[in-house]
């Protein structure tokens, strides 16, 4: 269960035809990739405290470790429960401060304690409800695609296209005058 000050996401497990299935219940049992549970459970798991920080109240808003059910609050109050319902852990998630290179800090409050820490880890909780579901309508190989079409309103469609199969490069066709492409993938970037 995921508390936020927008709302609150319950992501909820279901065994179907033999495979245990995640969903949300707010979106009418909407499926949710196993993937970012996962990632969010494991991270939870995973956190090791590196530092404490404030137990003001006033500064919480600073690193998003304010109370959830709070107007205005950016964190996020995320609790695991076993398969029985019983409660395992919550964790109010807060200011990420994601590494370059390597998996970075995240600054975290225990409910009902003053004490914020930051800490050593990731824990990739969604900001809106359909951060959790699987957003992707189509999944091509870009080396498969050969030609896309871009509508635009009030402007004419743009074609972009390889003459033949195994062409590196992309020509863009119907570009407005006084246009031109930003950078050289720009048409890979709109075929993609």
């Amino acid at each position: 269960v995921v508390k936020r000050a927008d709302g609150t996401s319950t992501i909820e497990s279901r065994e179907k035809n033999g495979k245990l299935q995640w969903s949300i219940k707010e979106l009418d049992g909407y499926p949710v990739p196993f993937e970012i549970v996962r990632a969010v459970a494991a991270g939870m798991t995973q956190l090791r405290l590196v530092e404490s920080k404030t137990e003001r109240p006033a500064l919480y808003h600073r690193i998003h470790v304010e109370d959830p059910g709070k107007k205005g609050s950016k964190g996020a109050l995320v609790t695991l429960f076993d398969r029985k319902g019983d409660k395992m852990a919550s964790l109010i998630v807060g200011l990420d401060e994601g590494g370059v290179f390597s998996v970075g800090n995240v600054f975290v409050r225990r409910p009902g304690q003053a004490r914020s820490w930051l800490a050593h880890g990731k824990v990739p909780v969604p900001e809106k409800r359909v951060g959790w579901l699987n957003q992707t309508i189509i999944d091509v190989d870009l080396p498969r695609v050969r030609e896309s079409t871009l509508y635009l309103p009030g402007h004419p469609p743009l074609h972009i296209y390889k003459k033949h199969q195994g062409d590196e490069d992309f020509i863009v066709e119907g570009m407005p005058k006084g246009y031109e492409l930003k950078n050289l993938f720009g048409a890979e970037d709109i075929a993609r």
